[in-house]
């Protein structure tokens, strides 16, 4: 994966934070797949009005598209982190 490409991502909802002393609040997907592999056992993306208020319950099975950019890994500034921004096309798998 390439920053800026888009793909599918399969994920487990977890939640959305309701973070009040925060910005931007995310929502945090468990068991990632990217294009049908393994990507990470989570991933938080930026909240957006679909993730949100599509009422998804935790444990709610969801696909969509997300593009891919890299991120400062805080632990080690070095080796950036992989992340998804601009969330879309999201829906509820069954």
């Amino acid at each position: 994966m390439s920053e800026g490409d888009q793909v599918i991502i399969q994920a487990i909802y977890n939640m959305c934070s309701k973070r009040e002393h925060t910005v931007i609040n995310h929502v945090l997907l468990c068991d990632v797949r990217v294009n049908g592999e393994l990507f990470r056992d989570h991933v938080w993306v930026k909240k957006s009005k679909v993730l949100c208020d599509e009422k998804f319950e935790k444990g709610d099975k969801i696909c969509c598209t997300g593009i891919v950019e890299y991120y400062l890994n805080i632990d080690d500034a070095k080796s950036p982190k992989v992340g998804f921004r601009h969330i879309r096309n999201v829906c509820k798998e069954k």
